[in-house]
């Protein structure tokens, strides 16, 4: 089965976001121990890895037919059948 496109954006789209935001609370250097700006790059980063699983879990079930079980096992198996790269894992 193909992966589904938009599926796929929306996905890529909700890295970006999360990523450019974050990058704003770097660039300003706000993450001060117990501020509000770290704890938003907290959860900007929880957004970011659950997009990223989402976006893996979608190709490895539409592309290799395999099911997973949380982060760890998403990422190693995406290593295991050539979607993400071993540097990146």
């Amino acid at each position: 089965m193909k992966p589904e496109p938009y599926r796929l954006r929306k996905y890529l789209l909700e890295i970006r976001k999360s990523a450019a935001e974050l990058e704003i609370l770097v660039r300003e250097n706000s993450l001060k121990p117990g501020s509000v700006a770290l704890n938003a790059a907290k959860y900007l980063l929880i957004e970011l890895a659950e997009a990223v699983s989402n976006t893996l879990q979608h190709l490895l079930a539409r592309e290799k037919g395999v099911a997973v079980s949380g982060y760890l096992d998403t990422l190693a198996k995406a290593r295991e059948h050539g979607i993400v790269s071993e540097e990146l894992f």
